[in-house]
């Protein structure tokens, strides 16, 4: 997942100086461009079904085409998710959290991908923007997670006390609680259920522009626009009752910051 602007030289006005050397500019005056060796950047990006924060590192060693790395860990959301509020009012241990009707797992994904930048526009002047065309692919592992509600099991109208609520994922057994508004306290939290979570193998791929607007030759800041993909092995059962996937694309803009040296 690739925010690359790199390029090897980076020029200070309208030329594209050609060095084989780290260039001294006290010695040679007439020097026009800087040489940089690595690049080193991370960022977030939106997605259409999630978020992603990665870090990426290139090794400059054309002016045109770059090859970099980049580690990557995201979310996936069902199209079909939605949020909802508890019916009830509280009284329990806890205040009511929102909740996703109908969900089962969560899907975190964690990649690592290999790619090539190629540069398409050099950046005009200082305040120019450098354009790049970039694409990569890798594994990915997908951790789906178990979902937990907190489930209110007191059919009387005697109000809600904490041996009321049993804290749960899915079952066959308690499907007509997990699947019934009326008997939903709320979410149970991100942490619950997390060392019960399965691990799935997948690739990941990614292609995109990269526009990079900063205003000094050793930095970099990039904005991304791009579509990227997610194939596991077999289907993510996000949803109950509802078509999961298997494959997961999404558009996607991302913002990065880093360096070159």
């Amino acid at each position: 997942m690739f925010f690359n602007s790199s390029w090897s030289i980076a020029q200070t006005a309208n030329t594209k100086p050609v060095v084989k050397s780290k260039p001294n500019n006290a010695a040679n005056p007439n020097f026009q461009g800087f040489l940089y060796y690595q690049e080193a950047c991370a960022g977030i990006r939106l997605n259409t079904n999630g978020w992603n924060l990665f870090y990426q590192k290139t090794n400059l060693k054309t002016e045109r085409k770059n090859r970099f790395t980049e580690w990557e860990f995201g979310h996936i959301r069902h199209e079909k998710e939605v949020k909802s509020a508890s019916f009830m009012a509280g009284g329990g241990p806890t205040p009511p959290k929102s909740y996703v009707f109908g969900k089962q797992y969560s899907l975190y994904t964690v990649n690592w991908r290999i790619g090539y930048t190629h540069l398409l526009a050099y950046k005009a002047a200082r305040n120019g923007v450098a354009v790049s065309f970039n694409y990569a692919a890798g594994p990915s592992l997908g951790i789906l997670k178990p979902y937990y509600l907190i489930l209110y099991y007191n059919s009387a109208n005697a109000g809600i006390k904490e041996g009321n609520l049993k804290t749960e994922k899915f079952s066959e057994d308690n499907q007509e609680y997990f699947l019934d508004p009326n008997h939903i306290y709320g979410y149970a939290g991100f942490f619950k259920g997390i060392f019960r979570s399965k691990l799935v193998p997948g690739i990941s791929t990614k292609i995109g522009f990269n526009f990079d607007f900063s205003s000094y030759h050793d930095r970099v800041k990039a904005i991304e626009v791009g579509v990227m993909n997610d194939t596991y092995l077999f289907k993510t059962p996000l949803m109950i009752y509802t078509a999961n996937h298997k494959f997961w694309t999404s558009f996607y803009i991302s913002m990065q910051l880093g360096s070159r040296k």
